[in-house]
């Protein structure tokens, strides 16, 4: 069914129509307690037993995050691969009955022959049909109530019954004809619109139309002649087409790397998920009272960190900020199939952007994933031995002079104060 591209008219510059048909509580889990945590022990055989809190019911990995993660994968890899596939632009195969053509019926167009003979590069180099009108606004907007958009697809489908066509309408006022060819008039209002067929989307893409489009509405909005405005367009047109079209091996193949990243970064998510699927299989949890074992318990953070969940639901929101990029490598392959003076590097950008999300996102997969280590860590034992107390040693001075004999007699036998003899008198002796 063919569609609207865009169209645009004097004064009110172009339009462009349809090209193609909360917060809540967070799970935390650590190896202190906090208000609110429960204390669980881990059950693993072969390992000791392991202790943690957490303010949620902890469970085990199971077999459906892997088996989700596998189908995501597999169907977001296809749909890119169909995308990019009937993205990539070829000729179209028209019959030879499909001819490019000009109508005339307005009479502005000044050189119609080199108009015709830049529609016809056009048709060898894409194989769509370019067919222009130009009509006076009074055969159509009374009937149609000012709609060229809806004129312009009835005057498809009347005339073509097939969808390689490009269909390019030029209307005006037939009172302002002689007034512009004259001088008169500088610009007369005129409106424009395209139709083209359902084929033709992978050549005439959204951004392709863009620079058609700008490169039209801005000449005819100097008061140009058509004729010589059409026949530029269609000459850049078909330059830009035949880059696309006739683009080399490797550039095509570089076009599904995109597709072949994605596809790799699902199937390491789905075997990290299956190998944690494996390992926590025989594992058990079991809610304990918070007293039971703390001096004896071997402590370690079953996530590695503060704040996340080793639960499928922590597996299911990773798979969710993971499918929010698909959007970004999508873009970045509509940008390097479109071959403008600027999408190679725009594209490029896009493209190692949407890598490097990829990159972050799995790496936060993993750290999710090291909840579940090979052999649990355990608090390395206390060996340090305290040094033994000693009284300190003082070594005290040699004392100078003779000293006292130990057999030295120290009792008094004389006594010459004679307060002492006074005393000795009133019998205090």
């Amino acid at each position: 069914m063919p569609h609207s591209s865009g169209g645009g008219s004097h004064g009110g510059g172009s339009h462009s129509s349809s090209h193609h048909s909360g917060s809540g509580s967070s799970s935390r889990t650590s190896t202190h307690y906090f208000p609110g945590a429960r204390r669980y022990r881990r059950r693993r055989k072969g390992s000791p037993d392991y202790y943690f809190y957490t303010n949620s019911v902890p469970r085990k990995t199971g077999i459906s995050g892997a088996v989700i993660t596998g189908v995501f994968g597999i169907f977001i890899t296809s749909v890119m691969g169909i995308s990019v596939a009937s993205d990539i632009p070829k000729k179209l195969d028209t019959p030879r009955s499909c001819e490019a053509a000009v109508h005339d019926y307005a009479d502005v167009i000044g050189d119609e022959a080199s108009l015709l003979y830049s529609l016809e590069e056009y048709q060898d180099v894409t194989g769509i049909c370019p067919v222009v009108y130009t009509v006076y606004a009074e055969d159509w907007v009374y009937e149609y109530d000012y709609d060229l958009e809806e004129y312009t697809l009835d005057k498809y489908i009347e005339e073509f019954s097939d969808e390689d066509h490009f269909v390019f309408v030029y209307t005006l006022p037939s009172y302002q004809v002689e007034a512009w060819k004259s001088g008169q008039l500088d610009v007369p209002d005129f409106i424009w619109q395209a139709v083209q067929g359902d084929n033709t989307d992978a050549i005439i893409t959204e951004d392709e139309f863009d620079d058609f489009r700008e490169e039209v509405h801005e000449e005819l909005e100097e008061g140009k002649d058509p004729g010589k405005v059409l026949s530029s367009a269609f000459g850049n047109a078909a330059s830009r087409a035949d880059r696309r079209i006739n683009r080399g091996g490797l550039r095509r193949l570089l076009t599904f790397f995109p597709v072949a990243v994605t596809g790799l970064i699902f199937a390491a998510v789905t075997a990290l998920l299956v190998r944690a699927y494996l390992k926590d299989r025989d594992t058990e949890y079991e809610e304990v009272p918070i007293e039971e074992g703390v001096a004896s318990a071997s402590y370690g953070s079953l996530n590695g960190s503060e704040g996340t969940s080793g639960s499928y639901t922590g597996t299911v929101k990773g798979i969710a900020d993971f499918s929010k990029i698909i959007g970004v490598l999508i873009t970045a392959i509509r940008m390097l199939s479109y071959r403008g003076p600027d999408s190679t590097g725009a594209g490029a950008f896009m493209l190692i952007f949407a890598i490097i999300w990829n990159v972050i996102v799995v790496t936060s997969f993993i750290s999710m994933l090291k909840a579940f280590p090979a052999k649990d860590r355990k608090e390395p034992v206390m060996t340090a031995e305290y040094p033994k107390a000693q009284m300190p040693q003082a070594d005290f001075p040699e004392p100078e002079g003779e000293l006292l004999s130990d057999t030295t007699d120290y009792s008094v036998t004389d006594y010459d104060d004679d307060d002492y003899k006074r005393m000795k008198r009133r019998g205090y002796e």
